[in-house]
């Protein structure tokens, strides 16, 4: 694409994705970091506490987040493990991922691969419809499943609720965890006016929430010659509705990114 901007502007979490740099810049791109989602703990630990203390009366955990992995086991206490015990005849506990970012986090916190549950690595999409696909057999009607989740600023469960839905149409007990919460940062004049002056470069969206975070902190700003790359169709039609002029889908990871700029020519 003749004239394609040569700014990626990075608007995941703080540490989610910073490692990519080096190799984008590399690749001839200008990386610019303008997170749109800060995380925090959780307000209220000891429910993450109480979890800890007996994990084992869950059929799993579903994690949907490298996040909410991070926040999870922050909680974890000196010498405790992610329990191995076989709660009964179908096998030990699971850990269910939303995608490979997560699955990740949680092996380097020590989860064994075995227990670990992701969606196909050729699902069209990570998120809790593929991840179904590969988990819905394991449970039964009163078996007891926990999600372990981001909230609002005030801690209140934020996020999807189809899978939690889909869990309980089978008669699975579901509790949800807020091992985290998500806002809108606060951004002086000086970076508010960097996001303007990247009007035509390409942003990487990880979440709708971020979006619409950009629409609320530049009222007004006209996108239409800038592209988004979405990790999700959904992400990709909140970036279509605040008026991005091109939006690519591509799912989450470094290579689908590389991927999707291969589409586009950096200016040099």
């Amino acid at each position: 694409m003749p004239g394609a901007p040569a700014t990626l502007v990075n608007t995941r979490p703080i540490g989610s994705g910073d490692a990519w740099t080096p190799m984008l810049e590399a690749s001839g791109w200008r990386v610019l970091r303008l997170p749109l989602i800060e995380i925090s703990p959780a307000l209220e630990p000891h429910p993450i506490e109480a979890a800890w203390a007996d994990l084992a009366r869950w059929r799993a955990l579903m994690f949907v987040s490298a996040a909410a992995v991070e926040h999870f086991f922050a909680f974890r206490a000196p010498g405790r493990f992610w329990s191995p015990d076989r709660i009964d005849a179908r096998g030990p506990m699971r850990a269910w991922a939303t995608g490979p970012g997560t699955a990740a986090a949680l092996l380097a916190v020590g989860v064994p691969s075995g227990q670990i549950d992701q969606p196909a690595t050729d699902s069209p999409q990570f998120d809790s419809e593929a991840l179904w696909a590969s988990v819905g057999s394991q449970v039964q009607a009163g078996d007891r499943v926990c999600i372990v989740r981001g909230g609002d600023a005030w801690g209140h469960p934020a996020g999807r609720d189809w899978l939690a839905q889909r869990l309980a149409s089978h008669g699975v007990q579901v509790d949800a965890l807020v091992a985290y919460r998500r806002r809108r940062p606060d951004w002086s004049d000086a970076t508010v006016s960097q996001a303007r002056a990247a009007a035509q470069a390409v942003w990487l969206f990880g979440s709708s929430q971020a979006v619409w975070h950009l629409a609320e902190l530049c009222v007004g700003q006209d996108w239409t010659r800038a592209t988004a790359i979405a990790t999700h169709p959904r992400i990709g039609e909140a970036a279509q509705q605040a008026g991005f002029g091109r939006v690519i889908c591509a799912k989450p990871g470094l290579e689908p990114l590389c991927g999707a700029l291969s589409t586009l020519r950096p200016v040099h």
